[in-house]
């Protein structure tokens, strides 16, 4: 009987081993790591209260490839990035679809046609690429164009930004920053933009939905 006990005790050992062994052979992938991003305030959901204060994430980049997504709830306003100080912003306007970026001999004034009028519950979208020194803004998944502002403008680190344009009332918009799925595909080669980029592996609670809705 004790025979029969050790054996089975051995078998079981033996099996431990080599499933060890397995598992060492082809390690378990490490899922990204990822920061909380959020506005300044430590919320997704920001009011802005009166024409011309702005804000912006607390969570700045300098290198990589980085997509979010920032809904506009109520009122009138831009969407786009900024410096720390929010001095020097590129950002793109809502009721006359105007691009705008730092005021410099090789652009001008700063204003320009770029894109299509955005409203309430449109989705604006952010593709900075830091990689090559570019930012698409989209409208409700939809490309309005490569910006002719680039980000190396702004300085070294850049923030998603937004901004109060009405002369009364507040505005408000929701941010997506990879913690949920995203309404829109993510552009190929882009990162969630609360992802660490340490890892090729998303979090699946990073990962971006890739339906159009």
């Amino acid at each position: 009987m004790n025979n029969i006990i050790f054996k089975k005790l051995g078998t079981i050992v033996l099996a431990l081993l080599i499933g060890a062994s397995v598992f060492s052979l082809f390690p378990t992938v490490t899922k990204a790591e990822t920061t909380n991003v959020t506005w300044s305030d430590g919320s997704l959901t920001k009011t802005i209260p009166e024409w011309n204060q702005t804000d912006i994430a607390n969570v700045g980049k300098s290198s990589g490839k980085w997509y979010w997504e920032v809904t506009l709830n109520k009122g009138s306003g831009d969407i786009g990035v900024a410096n720390s100080d929010k001095k020097k912003q590129i950002r793109y306007t809502g009721y006359h679809g105007g691009g705008h970026g730092p005021t410099s001999q090789s652009f001008g004034t700063g204003n320009y046609d770029y894109g299509a009028v955005y409203t309430v519950n449109d989705v604006i979208s952010v593709a900075l690429d830091l990689s090559n020194n570019t930012i698409i803004f989209y409208k409700n998944g939809v490309s309005q164009g490569v910006s002719k502002y680039t980000p190396s403008l702004l300085g070294d680190t850049v923030y998603p930004y937004i901004r109060n344009d009405q002369l009364n009332g507040s505005v408000v918009y929701t941010a997506n920053f990879g913690a949920s799925d995203f309404k829109y595909p993510i552009p190929e080669g882009f990162l969630p933009y609360q992802d660490s980029g340490t890892s090729t592996t998303p979090d699946p609670s990073t990962k971006p939905g890739l339906h159009v809705g």
